[in-house]
C-alpha cells in the first residue's frame, strides 16, 4: 500500500505487518503484496481492507510491525476428497483434497487402507498460508509408484498446530 506523510509530494510503500488478532495465538503475519480494496480512518486508527483480510493500526505506530491483522476463518469449513468415487483410470488422474488452514502450518496428507497401512503419504511438512481453504493432488498410486487397488481408503491431514482432520474414499477401477 502506498501513503505519504506530504500531501502526495512524495511517495512510500507501507508494509502492513504485524499480528493475527482473531486467532488465539496472536501469530505474525503480514498482508504484503496483496490488493488493498479499501482505506477509512476512524478517529486514530488506520483499517485497510485487503483481498485476504483486515488490518488496523493507531496512526502513531505507522511504519511499525504492530499492525492487528484479521483473517477470515470459517471453522465449520469442510474436509473433503474429490471426485469420489475415484479412478486413477479416469478424467485427468488425480484426486484432490480440499481443507481448511486456521493458522499457517506445516501440513502432511497421508492415505491408509482398510487395515489402516500407510499407502501414501502425499505431502510431507508443507508449509500452507492461514485462513485459507487448501488443496493438494494425489494421483492414485501408493509410495512404490504402483496404483492402489479398488477399495475403501482413509486419509489423514495433519497441521503442525495440532489440528487433524480424517476422511474417507473409494477407489474404483
Amino acid at each position: 500500500m502506498l501513503f505519504s506523510s506530504d500531501e502526495g509530494a512524495t511517495w512510500d510503500t507501507l508494509e502492513i505487518k504485524g499480528y493475527l488478532a482473531n486467532f488465539p495465538n496472536n501469530d505474525a503475519y503480514d498482508l504484503d503484496s496483496v490488493a488493498v480494496y479499501g482505506v477509512m480512518v476512524d478517529g486514530n486508527t488506520l483499517w485497510v481492507g485487503t483481498e485476504k483480510g483486515g488490518a488496523s493500526i493507531e496512526i502513531s505506530d505507522l511504519g511499525l510491525d504492530s499492525w492487528r491483522i484479521y483473517r477470515v476463518y470459517d471453522a465449520d469449513e469442510e474436509v473433503y476428497a474429490y471426485p469420489v468415487p475415484y479412478s486413477p483410470y479416469g478424467g485427468d488422474g488425480k484426486l484432490t483434497f480440499h481443507y481448511p488452514v486456521p493458522r499457517e502450518a506445516e501440513v502432511t496428507i497421508e492415505v491408509y487402507d482398510y487395515a489402516m497401512n500407510l499407502v501414501n503419504t502425499v505431502i510431507s511438512s508443507e508449509v500452507k498460508m492461514a485462513g485459507v481453504a487448501s488443496t493438494d493432488e494425489w494421483d492414485g498410486r501408493n509410495d512404490w509408484g504402483k496404483i492402489v487397488a479398488v477399495g475403501i481408503y482413509y486419509f489423514k491431514i495433519s497441521l503442525s498446530t495440532g489440528e487433524v482432520y480424517w476422511g474417507k474414499l473409494a477407489i474404483m477401477p
